[in-house]
């Protein structure tokens, strides 16, 4: 497999879907989901804390 240059998650998410596609065919026999997040630094103290 040739080493690619990846820029962010959409990117990977596009990536890695066209890649198990082509493996299997075209074709999946499952309903996995791929889902990613993407951290791009900083704090999350406003995301993690309840409004009481």
């Amino acid at each position: 497999m040739a080493a690619l240059r990846i820029s962010g998650g959409a990117q990977t998410i596009d990536h890695l879907s066209h890649s198990l596609m082509r493996e299997r065919g075209g074709t999946t026999t499952d309903d996995a989901s791929l889902f990613l997040v993407e951290w791009r630094g900083g704090t999350a103290d406003h995301l993690a804390s309840p409004d009481l």
